[in-house]
């Protein structure tokens, strides 16, 4: 599909901290590079420091100590805001005419009222109704995230580990406290992430790796994990399972569409590690969960959708 659709517009993405370029697979990145025709411009801005990156000549990254100072050398026709980030929000009060999207996960998916959103976007059910209360006149839809298009099938399964869990070890609600409790000692998982106390288990490998080399892992895992709990939404290490072809056992206190994401089997904390088994005693047909990801929850579908989106609100 061609996203220019006839349409030229330049873009600013409002991306967040400055350490997110740092991060050779940030899906952010990936995903507003994705949604840029051929004849758009788009410029991802970050704060915390100064330096400026030009990638091609559609698509640039600047880093602002101070966002007030950011002054676009080109007229802006569309803002994405990557929500929650007070920082951006006098230069978002500084251009009232431009059309605006919003997304923030988690206790950031509600934006503020001062600042009108044409479209934001919503990551799970839960939120929806909410969303839509306080921001009437905007157009509140649905959203998945997805996964850094690095992120494809291995070449093959090794199934050297029964259960692929990805936390962030210094968050708790990532759910490793239920694992380092409650994980029975006959599953072998492999731990992704930053080191935490679910690496004390003995059933427990842990591997601390850049999200570029991080499929090939997932490949040897028969099925992914999900312990988290509601403080987060939309959770990428889903997507990014699921685009490695691996099905995924998710808690109910997991944040997420659950009718989009169809490869994802939602279950309690008592019967967790029961459906886990039952999952890990099934035949499991890799290939069409990664095909399915590919055509329904892939960063280029992702692009797409939110382009069209886009050039609706430019239309009228």
């Amino acid at each position: 599909m061609d996203t220019n659709q006839g349409h030229q517009m330049n873009f600013v993405f409002l991306r967040g901290r400055a350490k997110a370029v740092d991060e050779e697979s940030d899906v952010w990145m990936d995903l507003f590079y994705h949604m840029l025709g051929d004849n758009d411009y788009g410029e991802m801005v970050c704060f915390g420091r100064d330096e400026f990156h030009q990638i091609d000549k559609k698509f640039s990254i600047r880093c602002i100590g101070s966002i007030d100072k950011y002054k676009p050398e080109f007229k802006i026709d569309f803002i994405f805001a990557r929500g929650g980030f007070g920082n951006y929000n006098k230069f978002l009060k500084s251009h009232p005419d431009i059309k605006k999207m919003y997304y923030g996960a988690g206790v950031r998916y509600n934006p503020p009222n001062d600042i009108y959103y044409d479209i934001i976007l919503n990551d799970c059910e839960a939120h929806l109704s909410d969303c839509m209360l306080h921001h009437p006149d905007s157009t509140v839809t649905d959203w998945i995230k997805p996964a850094h298009s690095n992120f494809v099938p291995p070449t093959s399964y090794s199934h050297e580990y029964d259960v692929c869990f990805i936390g962030n070890g210094g968050r708790a609600h990532k759910g490793h406290n239920f694992i380092k409790s409650t994980c029975p000692g006959n599953i072998k998982m492999l731990h992704l992430g930053i080191t935490s106390e679910v690496d004390m288990l003995p059933n427990v490998t842990y591997r601390l790796l850049a999200r570029s080399h991080m499929s090939e892992w997932i490949g040897k895992c028969k099925i992914g994990i999900l312990p988290y709990e509601g403080s987060d939404s939309c959770p990428r290490a889903m997507s990014e399972m699921l685009a490695c072809g691996i099905p995924v056992v998710a808690l109910n206190t997991v944040n997420f569409w659950h009718n989009i994401y169809r490869d994802v089997i939602i279950t309690d904390k008592e019967n967790f590690w029961n459906t886990v088994n039952k999952i890990l005693k099934s035949d499991i047909d890799h290939d069409k969960i990664s095909i399915r990801y590919s055509k329904e929850l892939s960063v280029h579908v992702a692009a797409d959708y939110l382009k069209k989106l886009i050039i609706s609100k430019i239309s009228i």
